[in-house]
């Protein structure tokens, strides 16, 4: 039995290491066709944005405009490709919005191609992409059918002398979009991602009293000059973006009166400059993160009232090693509203309230101390 059970000892050692053998191949050639099927993407990469360009046939805007003219060649690109091949491979707008003819993107494309009167270049850099963010909050808001007032829209004028478009610099020629004002203006549709084209220089975007619905889209906190963001009664929905705290520079941030919810994220913390802090009657739900915002110490006016807000908002010590928005009451903070009323119980309790409410049994709010500011709910 021993001689035998040495042969099958032997045996199994040899068997283990053909097959050992046999795998070592099959992975060495599934290695080779891997490589061999990847290294054409990997090759292509660089070009495959300019590709997704070059797909679009040349009656990408319908037939009710010229077609365009094919390129003679990859270095002899003209005007209409050219734009094409900045909007995708930019990834300014994608090709996925480019190509869906009902999107605002690809409206605004097809009239920066073949309608404006300017028919500027790409060429024209940062006054084109000016040109193509504003035509995209046009069409993305539903400016042809709901506006109230345009104009100056889409006009062969500067865009900067177009209704509610402010600007700074001198000449024409060098006048960037530092503000955008069309609140009660009967506004519908979305907020579109190209907002954030004007990142260098928006300072104040107003879009508040309209009808506005959609998400508040997170390419929002690239506008790193933006100082004024009032988009309070309309119809937004989802959350407050994570990322809006880095948008350093903003004094006010007025929500109030849409369909927000989920928590409000601590990464509003980081906005150490804001000035007003409004979200008012949304569904915004989690505890008020109020050692988050104790770091905020230039928050005049709060507003959490009528949410769904729970937790508490306290009184520190000086040994506390947490703080508190309570905190900020010695300093600049004269308003702060949250649901704290009894009746019979507070969702928020609240030390330093100034302004108490209950938006359940027998809603209404209550001023717990004298306010300076004239602001009502």
């Amino acid at each position: 039995k021993i001689p035998a059970l040495a042969f099958h000892f032997n045996w199994k050692k040899e068997e283990e290491e053909s097959m050992k053998s046999s795998k070592d191949f099959m992975r060495g050639f599934t290695l080779f066709l891997l490589l061999f099927s990847i290294q054409p993407n990997i090759s292509n990469g660089a070009t495959r944005k300019k590709k997704a360009a070059n797909k679009y046939d040349n009656q990408i805007c319908g037939s009710s405009f010229p077609a365009l003219v094919p390129p003679k060649s990859s270095s002899s690109r003209g005007r209409h490709y050219q734009i094409l091949d900045l909007l995708v491979d930019k990834s300014i707008s994608g090709p996925t919005s480019l190509g869906l003819s009902s999107s605002p993107q690809h409206a605004a494309m097809c009239w920066i191609i073949h309608t404006d009167p300017k028919k500027l270049n790409v060429g024209n850099g940062k006054h084109f992409l000016q040109r193509y963010a504003l035509a995209t909050v046009y069409f993305a808001t539903l400016g042809p059918d709901k506006w109230t007032t345009k104009s100056g829209w889409l006009s062969g004028d500067h865009e900067c002398n177009w209704h509610g478009v402010s600007c700074s610099g001198g000449l024409l020629s060098s006048k960037w979009v530092t503000g955008i004002d069309l609140a009660f203006n009967d506004l519908a549709g979305v907020i579109p991602r190209e907002i954030s084209l004007l990142k260098d220089t928006l300072e104040t975007l107003s879009l508040y009293a309209n009808e506005i619905s959609g998400i508040l889209p997170p390419k929002l906190a690239e506008l790193k000059n933006l100082k004024v963001l009032k988009l309070h009664i309309n119809a937004l929905i989802g959350n407050i973006p994570p990322n809006i705290g880095q948008l350093k520079n903003l004094r006010e941030l007025v929500l109030y009166g849409n369909y927000l919810n989920g928590k409000i994220p601590t990464d509003v913390g980081n906005l150490v400059n804001l000035e007003i802090f409004d979200v008012y009657a949304n569904h915004l739900t989690g505890t008020v993160p109020s050692a988050s915002m104790a770091k905020m110490k230039n928050l005049k006016e709060v507003y959490l009232n009528d949410n769904d807000l729970t937790g508490r908002i306290t009184k520190t010590t000086a040994n506390s090693k947490t703080k508190s928005l309570c905190d900020l009451r010695s300093k600049k903070l004269s308003v702060l509203a949250a649901d704290c009323r009894k009746n019979p119980t507070a969702e928020v309790t609240c030390d330093c309230c100034t302004i108490a409410c209950n938006d359940k049994a027998d809603p209404k709010c209550v001023e717990v101390e004298s306010s300076t500011s004239t602001k009502k709910k």
